[in-house]
């Protein structure tokens, strides 16, 4: 069988990544009104609906009809319930007689939770999950703009309001089972990222700020409520090499926090799950820095620790590097993921010839009508050089994708770099078509518009694509394609600009 190959380096240091090891995802807490039956039946109901979000990371998938009649019969996914006094535990619970005192505590099964997954093909977020570091802005006429944590010992109502948006934050994190943290907030935060920068969204100062804490992403969300008591709100994050950016309002009595979270979290985690397939990759994963029998002892135990691995046995020894033949579900890109974020292995560069092209942008994203459709012209613009004449005469790679079961694209890498082999075999599946746009025989205006380019071909793409209707985000009566570009040859634009 052909095998695929990963190369990892093993660092025997201390760990080197932030990601932690989710427990309790298949046991759920519900508030319930009594111990009647009825009650203990939506109760049993609503649990199996957050045990699925937890190990999902998607709260959409409770929309799929296929699964409303695995909710009507959730005693058969379960291991053992019992009631539980919230008050104990809830001080909010004890001091509002209209939320319910009583909890109802139910464990599932975990092989029988993880047949339903596999069988209704819903996609996994690995138990060993991305910890993200968290800035909270808001904007209040009385106390104008701040970072909510940033002071706790400040007890006015501006800080109440705070701390009850802090708290609500947690909770929501905790029961998607979504590790996390908040910057510090010293001095070099407050050098590094002014409060207007956060609130203006500023990626790059943000990026900049949150590389000191070693995160797996970071995640900005800001808001503010109006005259009339509606919250307003924009977000923006970057995780797995992708960074997304978008907005919410709610009404005076909705609960803001749980639906701009809730909506956020549902796009961020599909940077870091797999869809269960009957067929496994198999893989062999070539590790360097075993000095001892301890050493491979420490890569066995972070092997069996991977959901994605079904199975893995020794391949072949020399020296200090050991190969293993690993079957995963996730494939190539994703088992790298979790090697990495797991802090016990670090990436070993692979050198790529120079005449591979460098990824001008990644996937992105756009609309077009339901159907097979057939791409009978282009138009693209691009960068000169310090806005004036320049890069009219590099050929660009354009690749597009489609999603597979609802899941988009792995990344292919960052801007202005060659994209490694694990990204572009990881990628191979979701790719449809491929145009090569060849600047000496398109149309171009390289010098009329002095600080850009405008390239054009007609009848000449002739490109045929088709979207995966399971897109979750696409517009009603649309489908959604990926489009990605590399440059075959060094693009200079003469400044720090990364993306044309």
């Amino acid at each position: 069988m052909l095998r695929k190959i990963l190369v990892i380096l093993l660092c025997m240091g201390s760990q080197l990544s932030v990601a932690e090891e989710v427990e309790n995802l298949y046991v759920s807490l519900v508030p319930v009104a009594d111990q009647s039956a009825e009650s203990k039946q939506r109760g049993m109901s609503d649990a199996l609906k957050n045990v699925l979000v937890k190990l999902t990371g998607d709260g959409e998938v409770l929309q799929l009809s296929r699964l409303t009649p695995l909710f009507d019969n959730a005693s058969t996914y379960i291991d053992a319930l019992s009631f539980q006094d919230l008050s104990i535990t809830d001080n909010l619970a004890s001091e509002n007689s209209a939320i319910p005192k009583i909890g109802l505590r139910v464990s599932f099964s975990r092989s029988a939770i993880d047949e339903l997954i596999r069988n209704n093909q819903l996609p996994v977020l690995p138990s060993n999950r991305p910890k993200l570091l968290v800035w909270i802005v808001s904007d209040d006429v009385t106390t104008g703009r701040e970072f909510l944590g940033q002071d706790s010992s400040n007890l006015d109502v501006g800080s109440k309001v705070g701390a009850d948006v802090l708290a609500e934050f947690s909770e929501i994190m905790a029961e998607r089972g979504i590790p996390y943290m908040l910057p510090t907030f010293d001095l070099e935060d407050q050098l590094a990222l002014p409060i207007d920068s956060a609130w203006n969204l500023n990626a790059e100062k943000i990026q900049v700020a949150s590389q000191r804490y070693n995160a797996d992403g970071w995640l900005v969300l800001r808001f503010y409520r109006n005259s009339v008591g509606e919250v307003r709100g924009a977000w923006v994050y970057q995780a797995a090499g992708r960074r997304q950016l978008g907005d919410f309002n709610t009404e005076r009595d909705e609960p803001f926090v749980a639906l701009a979270v809730n909506n956020i979290l549902n796009g961020l985690t599909r940077s870091f799950s797999y869809i269960p397939r009957g067929d496994t990759n198999s893989l062999l994963v070539e590790i360097t820095g075993i000095n001892s029998y301890s050493d491979y002892q420490r890569v066995n135990e972070q092997f069996k620790k991977l959901e994605i691995v079904s199975s893995f046995d020794l391949f072949s020894t020399r020296e200090s590097q050991i190969t293993l033949s690993v079957a995963a579900e996730g494939g190539a890109a994703l088992l790298h993921k979790a090697l990495v974020r797991s802090g016990y292995f670090r990436s070993r560069e692979v050198n790529l010839p120079k005449d591979s092209g460098y990824l001008v942008f990644d996937w992105t994203a756009f609309e077009i009508p339901k159907g097979t459709c057939n791409m009978r012209a282009l138009t693209m613009k691009i960068k000169g050089t310090i806005a004036a004449d320049g890069n009219h005469d590099i050929d660009l790679n354009l690749y597009f994708a489609k999603s597979i079961d609802g899941v988009a694209p792995p990344s292919l890498g960052g801007s202005n770099t060659a994209p490694t082999v694990i990204a572009a075999t990881a990628a191979r599946p979701w790719i449809m078509a491929f145009h090569k746009i060849d600047a000496s025989a398109s149309s171009m205006d390289a010098s009329g518009l002095i600080s850009y380019n405008v390239f054009s071909q007609e009848n000449r793409p002739d490109v045929i694509i088709e979207g995966d209707p399971a897109y979750s985000t696409t517009t009603s009566g649309y489908q959604t394609i990926f489009v990605a570009a590399i440059a075959r040859g060094a693009l200079d634009f003469g400044s720090d600009v990364l993306v044309a």
